[in-house]
Parts: C-alpha cells; sequence; structure tokens
C-alpha cells in the first residue's frame, strides 16, 4: 500500500506528463497548463490509499483526462495542421 504524496508526484512526473500532452497534440506551454491544472484537480479529489504504483496511477489518470478533455471539445490548445483539415 502506498500513498500517493501530490507534491512529490508533480516533482517526479511532470517532465513525462508534458511529454505524453504533447505527443497528444499540445504545444509545449499548452502541455504545461494541461499538467498543472491535472494536479490542481488531483488535489481535490479523494484519492485511494492502496495504490501500488504511483507512477502507473499518475500517467494512466493523465492520459484518460487528455482523452476527455479531447472529447469534450475543451482542448482549445490542441494542435491541428491545417493541411490535414483539407485532405
Amino acid at each position: 500500500m502506498l500513498m500517493i504524496s501530490i507534491t512529490a508526484s508533480y516533482n517526479n512526473f511532470n517532465g513525462k506528463l508534458i511529454s505524453i500532452a504533447c505527443r497528444f497534440g499540445y504545444d509545449a506551454e499548452a502541455a504545461k497548463d494541461v499538467v498543472h491544472q491535472f494536479f490542481l484537480d488531483l488535489l481535490q479529489k479523494k484519492l485511494p490509499e492502496d495504490i501500488r504504483n504511483s507512477e502507473a496511477f499518475i500517467t494512466t489518470a493523465f492520459r484518460r483526462k487528455l482523452i476527455d478533455l479531447y472529447r469534450s471539445g475543451r482542448n482549445k490548445h490542441f494542435y491541428t495542421d491545417p493541411e490535414l483539415l483539407e485532405a
């Protein structure tokens, strides 16, 4: 059983999450904003106490957050190549 420290998780996984957001199509600044908002949201939630792998938990939750943002259309910083839209 492992308790997640949000501050430690932010320090440990911030770069990895920004990289994931960039792979989802966000530019660097928008990726940082999404990561910051994700951790603010985590601070407001009651997290399970039986998390065994904090990295897996954080990265999975973050990927799901990115997918939710995409589906809801709240991804105003999402980069789209104009050439792909014309094809």
